[in-house]
């Protein structure tokens, strides 16, 4: 699924200074001990989903009803206890655009303040960065490391933008042997050397600057515009390339007329020539992001109930029974939704039944019953194993609906799927897992604790010699550890599914030392 992120890294973020940027695959399993920081993974790409679709520009959300999964509420809560600075980064990958957002703001603030925002695209260079601060959005192709550049000032803007830069100075918290504050100072110096060029009487050297290779357009450029606050971010992109163009053809009439043309165009030159790949490519941004389809199942264990009612916003199972019936599902017997449910709640699957049926009552709850032969057991009669995959079944066939009718590149993150299940059922989660993605393009990010999933993805890979052929590896694995540098690491399969990399003491080896130790009290016993 190329739309889907498919990185995610972060500095002062929950209990990581730095996490370092790390690759999801179609199925990413998160492993580690417990407060190792999977959860912490979670809840960044919940948080960078719901920004980049809300279409904000100078809010980052923390208190939206929508990320109460994420549950974090506050800046305070969010940022590193131990971070030297009030500043929060995120970067992800969304099919082929970087996204980097940086936030800033009070302990108890449940909105903080965004303080850059930038996106680029990897295969053109194009670019966009919002600078709330200054009321500014930066565009252009190649240059994202030099957003205010002392030559792009035409000479109109010169006094301005040397105020702007002087307040900028004056006002912020930078200390003098910052590296921002000393980048700040050049650039101010820098423009007052030009300023006294423009304003000076020596014609000979203004023209020169002014006389420059009409055919030689610029490999990259950069231009800046003011934020409208009253426009969405696509309508104030959308606004500046009007404003680039009208610019760039007064600027060339300017110049075929021998008039003067500001110090910005080249920049304006170089946009036009660019002007419809630059559009493509921001149109295409915003469409990944509007097809960009988060849903996050967390472990919640299932209540044993005669009736599920569609109040009890609490119970998990009864939520999810009301979405799949009000999706019409279970009504359409022959669609590839309810044929995966029946298929994985049969004998092949988790042996739950071999159907169901479902009754509404008043319009206020709905009683499950479990087909077996010829009898019916209601679905709270059933064993918690079975409760608990039901749960995760409908859960999964609504998003499978769901799919068929949009257009959405979707990533479903399981909490601990294994919960309650007994081991041989464990080791099938990686065979549906592999199977949803195969056949519906849906994608997982996995927190477990199980190795019977781990392994059961080997045995995957091996049959299907995975790493072998042209057929795409979905696994991917990755180990946290607080307590160790990086905090993180990926552990690869070879063609024989044989992990590449040992985990972290705890898992595969704790059946093994529990052997060990049984076999020295056994030899103690022995020679007693």
């Amino acid at each position: 699924m190329i739309n889907n992120m498919n990185s995610i890294g972060f500095k002062n973020f929950r209990q990581f200074r730095d996490f370092p940027t790390t690759k999801l695959g179609p199925i990413t399993y998160l492993v580690g001990k417990n407060n190792s920081g999977k959860s912490t993974i979670v809840k960044a790409l919940l948080l960078i989903s719901d920004f980049l679709k809300s279409g904000e520009m100078r809010e980052f959300k923390f208190g939206n009803n929508v990320l109460e999964d994420a549950n974090i509420v506050t800046f305070g809560r969010a940022k590193t206890a131990s971070a030297e600075e009030s500043l929060i980064a995120f970067e992800t990958k969304v099919s082929n655009y970087r996204i980097e957002i940086q936030i800033t703001g009070n302990d108890d603030d449940t909105n903080a303040r965004v303080l850059n925002f930038l996106v680029e695209d990897l295969k053109s260079r194009f670019f966009f960065r919002v600078e709330p601060h200054s009321s500014r959005i930066y565009f252009g192709q190649g240059k994202t490391g030099d957003f205010i550049k002392e030559e792009e000032v035409p000479e109109f803007q010169m006094k301005t933008e040397i105020r702007r830069l002087e307040d900028r100075i004056r006002f912020s918290n930078l200390k003098k042997t910052d590296k921002e504050y000393l980048r700040l100072v050049d650039q101010l110096n820098s423009l007052k050397q030009k300023q006294n060029l423009f304003e000076s009487n020596n014609e000979e050297q203004y023209e020169e600057y002014l006389n420059r290779e009409m055919e030689n357009i610029p490999e990259n450029f950069l231009l800046d515009m003011p934020i409208n606050w009253s426009y969405s971010l696509k309508e104030n992109l959308e606004a500046a390339q009007k404003i680039a163009v009208h610019m760039h053809d007064v600027e060339f009439r300017n110049a075929q007329l021998n008039e003067n043309t500001s110090s910005l165009f080249d920049e304006y030159r170089g946009f036009y020539q660019k002007k419809d790949d630059l559009r493509r490519s921001f149109e295409e941004y915003f469409e990944s992001i509007q097809e960009l389809e988060l849903f996050y199942l967390g472990a919640n264990p299932s209540k044993q109930s005669g009736l599920f009612t569609i109040r009890d916003k609490g119970n998990a199972l009864s939520q999810s029974i009301h979405k799949f019936y009000q999706l019409g599902v279970f009504n359409n017997k022959g669609s590839e939704s309810y044929r995966f449910l029946k298929k994985w709640m049969g004998k092949d699957g988790f042996d739950i039944g071999e159907d169901l049926t479902i009754k509404m009552y008043g319009g206020e709850a709905y009683d499950v019953k479990i087909k077996n032969g010829d009898g019916e057991l209601s679905l709270a009669d059933k064993g918690m194993g079975s409760i608990q995959a039901m749960l995760l079944l409908f859960r999964i066939a609504s998003i499978i609906e769901l799919k068929k009718s949009s257009s959405t590149n979707t990533k479903i993150i399981v909490e601990e799927p294994e919960l309650n299940l007994h081991p041989n059922f464990q080791s099938k989660l990686a065979d549906l897992f592999f199977e949803v993605w195969e056949k519906f393009d849906i994608e997982f990010i996995i927190e477990t604790h199980s190795e019977y999933i781990i392994r059961k993805s080997q045995v995957i890979v091996s049959e299907k010699q995975l790493e072998d052929s042209v057929n795409e590896n979905p696994f991917k694995v990755h180990y946290l550890d607080l307590h160790q540098s990086p905090s993180i690491y990926s552990i690869g399969f070879d063609s024989d599914g044989v992990l590449d990399r040992s985990f972290g003491s705890g898992f595969f080896d704790t059946a093994a030392d529990t052997n060990l130790q049984l076999l020295k009290l056994k030899r103690i016993r022995n020679k007693q």
